[in-house]
């Protein structure tokens, strides 16, 4: 048994086949029908050649987090500034083989 999956957006046109109907479109008679068609195309192709939207969140405000997130950000700046300093860098080649 076969099974379709059926896109969750509308499928955008692809450039390649607007330029291609495009072109065929030149190939004919100037006329009223043909000016229409060409706008409608170039509508096509700017829908084609935009970049894809993408879901992203609308941003917040300065200050518009929530009581939560500000607990975690109080209690991570706490947890940095009692951290421990961190160990010296490792020894490298040069600083072995230098006098002491």
């Amino acid at each position: 048994m076969r099974t379709s999956r059926r896109p969750a957006e509308p499928t955008r046109p692809r450039v390649h086949d607007v330029n291609a109907r495009i072109r065929r479109l030149m190939d004919q008679p100037a006329d009223e029908r043909r000016a229409a068609e060409y706008i409608r195309l170039l509508h096509l192709w700017a829908e084609a050649t935009s970049p894809a939207p993408q879901s992203t969140p609308s941003p917040r405000p300065p200050g518009s987090a929530g009581p939560a997130r500000r607990e975690r950000v109080r209690q991570a700046r706490t947890a940095r500034l009692a951290a421990p300093a961190r160990a010296a860098a490792r020894p490298t080649r040069s600083s072995l083989t230098r006098a002491a």
